[in-house]
């Protein structure tokens, strides 16, 4: 895998995770600005976490929103950050944040049943999430988990590339598609 998105990062008590949305490539970032697609895009995203996150939490921040560089795409970013409640667990949190709608789709409760009847393939490892979980570190309990996106899965004689891209009401076909190609370029140039 080779991802942007950090699904939750806990620390303790503490956890942070970022919503990840909208996408430009490096010739269009060099040309043009944000437009209102990508900037929805974001704001969904964002927006879907805080409500998701806000009744497990206490002191949930949203942070400004940043431009990123990720291999050859920009993205925009805002950093989400609190403390969990007294009953708040790890569990609790990925439960809540997975699938984010950048994977899942928004609602979730439309978008997913309308994905895996209309999707056509198993996505397998493609949009879960990865990374160590309770860990240790000067006596605190840390996980750093990250949404499984811009992946490759090798298997006997096949090499099979995932990636994906967010569709709103503004998208164009042709220019997610092309999002999609650039994004799988990461993995791609590991290849040759």
């Amino acid at each position: 895998g080779a991802t942007p998105e950090r699904l939750v990062e806990v620390d303790g008590d503490r956890f942070q995770t970022v919503a990840l949305a909208g996408t430009i490539s490096e010739e269009d970032f060099a040309t043009k600005k944000w437009t209102g697609k990508e900037i929805t895009e974001h704001k969904i995203v964002a927006d879907y976490i805080m409500e998701q996150l806000s009744p497990i939490s206490e002191k949930i921040q949203l942070g400004n929103t940043e431009t990123i560089k990720a291999g050859s795409l920009f993205h925009l970013r805002s950093t989400i950050s609190g403390r969990l409640a007294s009953n708040g667990e790890l569990n609790d949190l990925v439960t809540r944040l997975h699938p984010t709608p950048a994977v899942g789709g928004f609602p979730k409760n439309n978008a997913i049943p309308f994905i895996l009847d209309n999707e056509g393939y198993n996505r397998k490892y493609y949009t879960g999430y990865l990374g160590p979980i309770n860990y240790h570190i000067n006596d605190n309990e840390q996980s750093d988990l990250y949404v499984n996106l811009r992946c490759m899965e090798i298997s006997d004689k096949t090499i099979t590339l995932y990636a994906g891209c967010g569709i709103t009401e503004d998208s164009d076909p042709h220019k997610e598609w092309l999002e999609t190609v650039n994004k799988m370029k990461t993995m791609g140039s590991i290849l040759c």
